[in-house]
């Protein structure tokens, strides 16, 4: 007599058992990809302005003119027209000053090169006007305010001597 193969009940709920705790394990992992990737590029940014800010430093250091508390532009028009800078470093950012010294970044509201960057100011408790870098899809374009604590860039510049400014990444939760 020929006996048929097959699979048991008991070792079909064993293998039901067995994907549902692997895909308990690894679906939150997946779920959190996207805050991953979103911190991800606001780190890139991050970098990128570090990088601009050191670059923009050594020029006026060259030019012995990271000294100055209030640079007048026209000495340095040929490099970043229309720029801000207090002792080295850029002061109260405008939409120029980024585009300037990061080629690109801020070339007015948005990221000419990605669109997914906006660059909008607030007021910090401490008076003075803060940078805020934020992904497009936390941001409101009615209220110009941020829609979350969370997922941006802020950059501070007290304007004190030999004290270079402060980038504070606000992960994506």
């Amino acid at each position: 007599m020929k006996r048929n193969k097959g699979f048991t009940l008991i070792e079909l709920v064993i293998v039901i058992i067995v994907l549902g705790i692997l895909s308990a394990t690894a679906v939150p992992k997946f779920i959190n990809l996207q805050d991953d990737a979103k911190t991800s590029v606001l780190k890139g940014v991050k970098g990128t302005i570090n990088d601009a800010l050191n670059i923009s430093y050594s020029k006026l250091a060259i030019n012995g003119l990271e000294e100055h508390a209030k640079l007048d532009p026209d000495l340095i028009s040929t490099w970043c027209k229309g720029c801000n800078f207090v002792y080295g470093y850029p002061g109260h950012f405008t939409a120029v000053t980024w585009g300037n010294i990061t080629d690109g970044i801020g070339d007015g509201v948005y990221n000419t090169n990605n669109d997914d960057i906006v660059i909008s100011y607030k007021i910090g408790g401490d008076g003075y006007v803060k940078t805020v870098f934020s992904l497009v899809d936390n941001f409101d374009p009615l209220t110009n305010e941020l829609k979350s604590n969370n997922c941006y860039l802020e950059y501070t510049y007290l304007g004190i001597k030999g004290e270079p400014p402060e980038i504070k990444l606000y992960k994506c939760e």
